[in-house]
């Protein structure tokens, strides 16, 4: 299973798409080959519940129309999905710029091969070296694959990086992913830390201390600095100076009034259907309504703009000025932060006739 993080890229944006990029996180399923330790879905094998095809592809469309130009698919395990290749194939015709995040296992597969055709950007989950790999996934043959599955990116000329999960590890394996990702010729590392979610909740003993996420932060800086003609390092934590200095980055806008898409520039589409903002595990008082609705992004925008918008913006207000009043923590993981602080507020001004039924 892969991480709750934004897959990103570093190319220019789509002909057409000026203010930069709009992302939709699909999440197509939650049937995954691996039961990874650290899941913040809880995929498995055999969880069969997936997202209508035809459904996807109607909303996919409207956000276009909206200006959204990039899906990240995710999962589960995007190749289990029986649909991925002819949503890839639709999302390239429709504009989109195309990523998905795989723990590589089944990309060997003449099928899925097929379906990088319609692939910009690939992700491979490494969780470390290769036994710290296979132990996290379950699975003595997980590093491997996942080689093979470079090979294979390679071999087809496809931009990839990797994505890895920051936990309780030795301070050196920063090091070791660094070397590792120019090894390989990837173009990108991307570091989220550990979430209490999910499965992951049974796994408090990955869990980072404060003292690792600072010795880690500090870490990134040197390696971004050493990598930058490399490749792109990222790292899903905030400062609180970045908090003071940029508060737009954390979406807050205050004292200004602007359309719900700038509130809204990451979609995500959960393995229900649901249309949340900013991250998986969104409270689903949130979202903007499910796909089956066959609504076009238009519609949903003009009724979440009168119902729902002012809740959101309080809440990302009020998260914000809670964070900096915590004085005794400097580092952020944001996206989880803000996912906690939506399961704590009511939306109070939607309508009975649009509520959306929350599924725990």
């Amino acid at each position: 299973m892969n991480t709750n993080a934004t897959l990103v890229h570093s190319d220019p944006a789509p002909s057409g798409h000026r203010k930069g990029y709009r992302i939709i996180q699909v999440h197509p399923t939650l049937n995954c080959n691996l039961k990874c330790s650290h899941c913040y879905s809880s995929s498995a094998p055999g969880l069969k519940t997936k997202l209508n095809i035809d459904d996807l592809h109607y909303f996919l469309s409207s956000a276009y129309d909206r200006g959204y130009n990039t899906i990240a698919v995710s999962g589960g395990e995007p190749f289990l999905y029986p649909e991925l290749k002819e949503l890839l194939r639709r999302s390239k015709e429709t504009g989109y710029y195309t990523s998905l995040t795989t723990n590589g296992g089944l990309l060997p597969h003449k099928n899925n091969r097929d379906t990088l055709e319609f692939v910009d950007l690939v992700a491979v989950s490494i969780d470390g070296v290769k036994e710290e790999h296979n132990a996290i996934r379950g699975n003595l043959k997980a590093f491997d694959q996942a080689l093979e599955a470079v090979e294979i990116l390679k071999e087809f000329r496809k931009r990839f990086g990797f994505i890895h999960l920051l936990h309780n590890e030795p301070l050196d394996t920063l090091a070791w992913l660094c070397e590792f990702t120019l090894s390989h010729g990837a173009g990108l590392l991307q570091l989220h830390p550990f979430e209490s979610a999910g499965r992951g909740r049974d796994a408090s003993h990955m869990q980072l201390s404060v003292e690792q996420t600072f010795r880690f932060f500090i870490l990134y800086h040197y390696f971004r600095q050493k990598h930058e003609n490399d490749f792109l390092l990222q790292l899903d934590v905030l400062h609180r100076q970045t908090l003071l200095d940029q508060p737009e980055t954390v979406y807050f806008f205050k004292d200004r009034e602007l359309p719900a898409e700038e509130y809204l520039r990451e979609l995500i589409i959960d393995e229900h259907g649901y249309i949340l903002p900013g991250s998986h595990g969104f409270n689903r008082e949130f979202a903007l309504g499910n796909i089956n609705e066959r609504r076009p992004l238009a519609e949903l925008l003009t009724v979440y703009s009168k119902e729902k918008l002012e809740d959101l913006k309080q809440l990302y207000e009020d998260a914000y000025y809670e964070m900096l009043a915590d004085e005794d923590v400097e580092l952020f993981n944001y996206a989880e932060r803000i996912i906690q602080h939506s399961w704590l507020v009511k939306v109070k001004s939607q309508s009975q006739n649009s509520k959306v039924k929350i599924q725990k």
